[in-house]
């Protein structure tokens, strides 16, 4: 019984054919030898080569060894020869030697197995030409049919009968055969044609991915049974080109894009690839596209896009559908436009000190810009490392901002506190605002000496009082003028003295600062002690750092144990002379030594002093003169007469209490002769008056009387 199945499509494109063949197999009462096949069923796809060997078992040599076609057709010949062109037989031979088992085989070669090679093939083996031994072999072909999706699909399945039959039609579901019935989008019928003709055909009206997979084609007979399978299997295309790209809300680190495109089962999209400037990226389609599905199979999906997005940048978007097929062709150019955002910090900023109040700025534009700058703000910050008063720093400045006019890339900070250690950023603005600081930069304004003022120091708090405490032999117990540090830390002081010549007229007297204009115009202090010449000399006395000076300002020249830490002599002061003091003060040039007293390196060439303070009562006086340094010296001076004036009032109250009056205004008396008389009752005329007796409280030769009020 011959069968053939026939699958087709409804554009009559032959598909599929299956040759069905079943043979009744020749049973000889007595086998000289054996014969066999490698294996009784061949399956292969379609396309594939299939070897099939018929091998004899026996003492002698098989006349002949012969194959059958399933339709019957000897594809024997003489040795060894090609039937057609895709089989091929080889010739008999022999492959064992050994006298009890000699084998002898020949080979059937399908090359490119087609549908119509399916069926069952017969090997016979002849001795002679009255006996024969014969073997079946089935080979089955597997077909796959590419189907389209939406489109309909009918197979058929042909059958050629000489008894009663019928044809199935089953389906593979999860690895089992089920069989098919007609429902309302698949259709069976079957007809017959003559009288060995059977037809069945399947129909599927619209195809889907459901209907995808393995079916299979029965045909029965009262005797046996036949079947035929087909794969049915999607064409697989690249996709088509997306119909739509839309960009939507940029921002300054990302761009959306909405792509619109359509994808089924034959050309499905799998990924996108977008490409942009020269970069490119790809995005995988969401497995459950349900809520971008607009119609049918056409969706919309939105990607960021933040890779290789830099602000205030102009971009152009091009869109590709892809699978492992290939891509199709780009869709659109978007050109989009990023939104400015803050700007990186700027670079290489430089900070250099020109003067006291300013410094000088540099710096480079930022890396990114992520817009138009439109200026930048210079910030900086003081530091106060040492004290500054506040009521004079009316117009300066020790912290703030300042905006640059544009986009430049130098700036000069201005009023700014003499000799101040300062931090400085600079930060940019564009459309987005504020960007990112810079990297901070110290630098120091360049100090200068305190101020003098028209009258000497400023001093705080509106004190300008410099006071003479107590004169003693040879030594002055004095309240030094604290000068403020307003242009720059202060290092060190100097209490100098000065001695003027006895002819010298004070009014005469320099600026200090002019006339010892450096240190070494100070000679030692015991030089000074034998100095005899016409001009003014002066020594210092003490050097002290800014940090041991007195915290009640009271300094005293002419004995030892007072703030020094230079070894200068403060030795007493010398008789016969007329001197002055001045406070000289010197400020710190190099600010990292602020908090160092004894290690840092002293400077002499800047500094400040305080001014002299004369009174002329005194020149005509053969007794030392104190003229004190600075603005309120002579105030000073005044309240040493006014005590000097007291005490002698207060000695005339008591002499006149006692009724002591001396005639003789040349008479000079000492104390112990002064008391003798203090009970004498003794009458004096108002002339004697005229001439009161002088009792001096200290002389500048060698002579010292004693001072009962000192």
């Amino acid at each position: 019984m011959i069968g053939m199945l026939l699958l087709t499509t409804l554009l009559d494109q032959l598909l599929l054919v299956c040759l069905l063949e079943h043979s009744v197999s020749i049973v000889t009462p007595m086998n000289i030898f054996e014969v066999s096949t490698t294996q009784d069923k061949y399956v292969v796809g379609e396309g594939n080569s299939v070897v099939v060997k018929c091998t004899t078992v026996g003492g002698r040599a098989p006349s002949d060894i012969k194959f059958f076609s399933p339709s019957g057709l000897l594809l024997n010949g003489a040795g060894s020869e090609e039937v057609n062109q895709h089989i091929m037989l080889s010739s008999i031979t022999k492959e064992s030697t050994s006298s009890s088992n000699v084998t002898y085989s020949r080979t059937l070669t399908l090359s490119g197995a087609l549908v119509g090679d399916s069926g069952t093939y017969t090997c016979e083996a002849e001795e002679n030409a009255s006996f024969d031994v014969t073997v079946e072999a089935i080979l089955s072909i597997n077909v796959t049919l590419e189907v389209i999706i939406q489109q309909p699909v009918k197979m058929t399945c042909l059958a050629t009968v000489f008894t009663p039959s019928t044809i199935t039609w089953w389906r593979e579901v999860d690895g089992e055969m089920i069989q098919i019935v007609s429902d309302s989008g698949t259709d069976i019928y079957q007809e017959k044609f003559g009288q060995n003709l059977l037809w069945s055909f399947l129909e599927i009206e619209k195809m889907d991915s459901t209907h995808i997979g393995t079916y299979n084609c029965k045909v029965a007979t009262t005797s046996n049974n036949f079947q035929a399978d087909v794969t049915l299997a999607l064409i697989k295309e690249s996709p088509e080109t997306p119909v739509k790209i839309t960009e939507t809300s940029p921002d300054s680190r990302w761009v959306a894009l909405e792509v619109t495109a359509v994808s089924d089962e034959n050309k499905p999209i799998e990924f996108f690839t977008i490409y942009y400037n020269e970069f490119s990226i790809d995005f995988n389609i969401p497995q459950d596209l349900a809520q971008g599905l607009l119609h049918g199979n056409l969706f919309s999906i939105t990607y960021n896009i933040s890779s290789n997005i830099l602000p205030n940048t102009n971009y152009v978007f091009t869109v590709s559908s892809c699978n492992d097929l290939g891509c199709s062709e780009t869709k659109d150019i978007v050109p989009v436009t990023t939104l400015p955002s803050s700007s990186s910090p700027p670079q290489k900023l430089t900070v250099s000190n020109t003067d006291t109040t300013s410094l000088w700025l540099t710096w480079m534009e930022p890396e990114m810009l992520n817009g138009n700058i439109s200026f930048y703000k210079v910030k900086y910050v003081g530091t106060k490392l040492y004290n500054i008063s506040e009521a004079l720093l009316s117009s300066l400045s020790l912290e703030g901002d300042r905006d640059t006019t544009g986009p430049t890339f130098f700036f000069i900070l201005t009023e700014l506190v003499p000799g101040t250690q300062y931090t400085v950023t600079v930060t940019a603005f564009n459309e987005a605002g504020k960007g990112m600081p810079s990297s901070p930069v110290v630098e120091s304004t360049l100090v200068d000496s305190p101020p003098s003022g028209e009258e000497g120091f400023l001093f705080p708090n509106g004190s300008e009082t410099t006071e003479l405490v107590m004169i003693s032999d040879q030594r002055a117990e004095i309240v030094l003028p604290r000068p403020l540090n307003i242009n720059g830390a202060l290092s060190h002081h100097q209490v100098v003295v000065v001695l003027l010549p006895e002819d010298f007229s004070p009014a005469s007297l320099l600026p200090a600062d002019a006339l010892f204009p450096n240190i070494d115009t100070f000679m030692t202090y015991a030089d000074s002690k034998t100095y005899k010449g016409p001009n003014p000399v002066a020594y210092i006395t003490a050097e002290f750092d800014d940090k041991l000076f007195p915290s009640d300002s009271v300094f005293t020249v002419g004995v030892d144990g007072q703030p020094n830490d230079r070894q200068y002599e403060n030795g007493p002061l010398p008789r016969g002379t007329t001197f002055a003091f001045f406070l000289r003060a010197y400020p710190l040039i190099d600010i990292s030594e602020i908090d160092k007293v004894h290690e840092k390196e002293r400077q002499y060439s800047l500094f400040s002093s305080s001014d002299f303070v004369y009174d002329n009562a005194l020149e005509s006086e053969p007794k030392t003169v104190i003229i004190i340094g600075g603005s309120a010296g002579a105030a000073g001076f005044a309240v040493i007469l006014i005590v000097v004036f007291i005490i002698a009032l207060v000695a005339v109250i008591k002499f006149r209490k006692k009724k002591v009056i001396i005639e003789r205004g040349d008479i000079q008396m000492s104390m112990s002769e002064l008391v003798s008389k203090e009970n004498a009752d003794l009458d004096v005329s108002k002339e004697q008056v005229a001439n009161p007796v002088y009792y001096s409280c200290g002389s500048m030769d060698d002579n010292i009387y004693e001072n009962p009020y000192s």
